[in-house]
């Protein structure tokens, strides 16, 4: 019997976006693999906490630029897809929104025209204030319970996902 599922290859170019990786070595997984998409990380459960916490990206900007440009080459050359997640190292709707500002920038500077989404993951705080006044909020681990005066404390606040919105 035939798989419904189709293969496809996906290319990986390092751990974390920013962090710098071999340009030849990319574009050798390119050619000889000739991926369905490129998909890069850019968060870590390490710093991303605390980057969230200080409003700051991991990287430098300059860092994401170098990692991005033959990866959206690939993306308008190749016509491989581009999938990146938690952008600027914690996926605030803010950081997402300064990644599309590189990929929109490199864009216009090679000619590239290609769709762009973006998945936000930003958090409405009276969402989390009414979910706690509900008792449906619970601590991940032998942590104090969540309050209500935290959140509005908060730099800001966004939410674990899965692959569902992506698909």
């Amino acid at each position: 019997m035939e798989s419904p599922f189709q293969d496809f290859t996906i290319l990986t170019p390092n751990a974390m976006l920013g962090y710098g990786f071999s340009a030849d070595h990319f574009w050798y997984g390119v050619q000889k693999y000739s991926p369905a998409a490129v998909i890069v990380d850019s968060g870590s459960t390490d710093g991303g906490p605390y980057k969230l916490g200080m409003g700051r990206m991991t990287c430098g900007r300059a860092s994401y630029a170098r990692d991005l440009e033959p990866v959206l080459a690939a993306c308008f050359h190749r016509r491989v897809k581009v999938l990146i997640g938690s952008a600027g190292g914690d996926g605030s709707d803010r950081h997402v929104g300064e990644m599309l500002g590189i990929v929109e920038e490199i864009s216009r500077r090679r000619g590239y025209r290609f769709r762009v989404a973006t998945i936000g993951a930003g958090m409405d705080r009276g969402f989390v204030r009414g979910r706690i006044a509900e008792g449906k909020v619970s601590p991940c681990g032998p942590v104090e319970e969540l309050e209500a005066d935290v959140v509005d404390g908060a730099v800001d606040i966004v939410a674990q996902m899965g692959a569902e919105p992506y698909v």
